[in-house]
């Protein structure tokens, strides 16, 4: 019998948009889990949408070099989300290898809903994340 390597994705709720995903508002993941002290974690997982993994891509500057993080952010939440608004426009300019230069290209396309509406998606961001 073999072992399994991986952990199995915690599926979310839905109920709390602090658990989806920060770049695009994907909820199938728990992608930051709350814990009984109230805040939350990453959880490390990859969005199957924009690509962008969770605690890597959305915190301290995500994938950015520290020359590309603006001086005009001195806090740690300022530079978290600038990461996360770096990384959504590239995504939605279609700007990263793997998109082909298609703009909102999913990650995972085999994920990607029949009926997937983005602005519908955006939307499940938290204001404090845009």
């Amino acid at each position: 019998m073999s072992k399994q390597l991986w952990a199995p994705l915690k599926v979310n709720d839905g109920n709390d948009p602090y658990t989806f995903c920060r770049i695009c508002g994907n909820s199938d993941c728990l992608y930051w889990e709350k814990f009984e002290d109230g805040f939350y974690g990453e959880n490390y997982f990859i969005c199957p949408c924009c690509g962008g993994e969770s605690g890597v891509d959305d915190v301290m500057g995500g994938g950015m070099a520290p020359e590309d993080i603006s001086s005009e952010f001195k806090d740690i939440k300022d530079i978290d989300l600038q990461a996360i608004k770096e990384y959504r426009k590239r995504w939605m300019q279609g700007d990263f290898d793997w998109q082909n230069g298609e703009k909102a290209f999913w990650f995972t396309p085999k994920t990607k809903p029949q009926n997937w509406d983005l602005e519908k998606q955006m939307k499940n961001i938290p204001e404090e994340f845009r």
